[in-house]
């Protein structure tokens, strides 16, 4: 009895699946996917929108090439020169002056370089002595 109904249920399966088929192949209603496009509202404002927009960039790069520029590389690169020179002048030990940005700089991290005594310099302090020190008032016993 039990396969009975199993064969029963088989032979309902195959003939379900055997009229899908048939309505699969023909094309109906039901089948067949037809390609909506669908109108946006905001599409007439958009473009008026992003036409504006680039109008504005035009506008503002012709601005931007029309400028002259104000700074110049030149004078920057002669008041570092000076600024340098400042500090070179400013410095305890001028002959250990380092200058900022300064490839040596980066590269040691100790603030005496290797090989340096202050005592074969013929400087007599108790305090170790840095490079690149720049005085300060009570160096000068104010």
């Amino acid at each position: 009895e039990r396969r009975q109904k199993q064969s029963l249920v088989e032979l309902d399966n195959r003939l379900l699946l055997d009229r899908l088929a048939v309505a699969m192949s023909v094309k109906n209603i039901d089948n067949e996917r037809k390609h909506v496009t669908f109108i946006s509202l905001m599409e007439g404002k958009k473009k008026r929108e992003l036409q504006r927009i680039e109008s504005d960039n035009r506008r503002l790069l012709q601005a931007i090439r029309k400028t002259v520029p104000v700074y110049n590389h030149l004078q920057w690169e002669k008041d570092a020169e000076n600024r340098v020179h400042y500090l070179r002048n400013m410095t305890e030990f001028p002959d250990l002056f380092v200058p900022p940005g300064s490839q040596q700089r980066a590269r040691s991290s100790s603030p005496t370089p290797i090989g340096f005594s202050p005592s074969k310099a013929g400087i007599k302090s108790e305090a170790p002595a840095t490079h690149n020190t720049i005085p300060t008032s009570s160096s000068y016993g104010n």
